[in-house]
C-alpha cells in the first residue's frame, strides 16, 4: 500500500474540485491511484470542512455541509472577491446568494417566519385589491362605451352631439315625459 505525500493528495483533489470537476474514475486512471483511495480522500476533505462536491458534477449535488462552508467562506467577501472565489470553485455568485438565503430562512425562528409570511400575504392581498379595482374601472369604461355604441346603432341620426333634442324625440319617445 503506497503512501502519498500531502502535496500529491492536494494536487489530485484539486482535479476533483471545480473548475475541473473531473470524475473519480477518470482521475484514478490518469494518476494510477485506486478509486477507493480517491473516494476516501474526498471524504476526508469533507470532514475537514473543505467544500467538496458530491458524486455529481453540479453544484446542486453538493452536500449541505459543503454549501454551508462556501457560504461561511464568502460571508465577508466583496462582490469582486466573491466573483473570483466563485470562478475558482466553478460556481455562480447567484447560487451562493441563494444558498445563503436558504440557510438564513432555515435559521429563522417560527415567529420571524410567521411575520415574514404575514408581510408577504399582506402585500399579495394589497396587490389583488389594486388589480380588482383596476378591473372594475376598466369594466365600467367598457360598459359605457358599449352603451354609447348601442345608442348610436339604435338611432337613425347617429349618436353625435348635434340634434340631441331630435335624438330624444325620434329614438327615445318616452323621454319627452321626463
Amino acid at each position: 500500500m503506497p503512501r502519498y505525500s500531502t502535496e500529491r493528495k492536494a494536487a489530485v483533489l484539486k482535479k476533483l474540485l471545480p473548475p475541473e470537476n473531473r470524475s473519480i474514475p477518470e482521475v484514478a486512471a490518469e494518476e494510477g491511484i485506486s478509486e477507493g483511495t480517491l473516494y476516501n480522500w474526498r471524504q476526508q476533505a469533507r470532514e475537514r470542512g473543505i467544500p467538496v462536491p458530491g458524486s455529481g458534477k453540479q453544484s446542486e449535488d453538493w452536500s449541505a455541509e459543503a454549501k454551508f462552508a462556501v457560504v461561511v467562506e464568502t460571508a465577508s467577501l466583496s462582490e469582486a472577491e466573491l466573483s473570483a472565489y466563485c470562478r475558482s470553485k466553478g460556481l455562480y455568485p447567484e447560487r451562493v446568494r441563494a444558498w445563503k438565503e436558504a440557510f438564513i430562512q432555515g435559521a429563522l425562528s417560527d415567529a420571524e417566519r410567521r411575520k415574514r409570511h404575514q408581510e408577504e400575504t399582506r402585500k399579495t392581498k394589497r396587490r389583488i385589491k389594486e388589480l380588482e379595482k383596476e378591473l372594475r374601472r376598466k369594466d365600467k369604461a367598457r360598459n359605457r362605451r358599449a352603451t354609447r355604441s348601442e345608442k348610436k346603432a339604435g338611432c337613425p341620426l347617429g349618436g353625435g352631439r348635434r340634434g340631441r333634442r331630435v335624438f330624444k324625440i325620434l329614438c327615445q319617445p318616452n323621454s319627452l315625459i321626463d
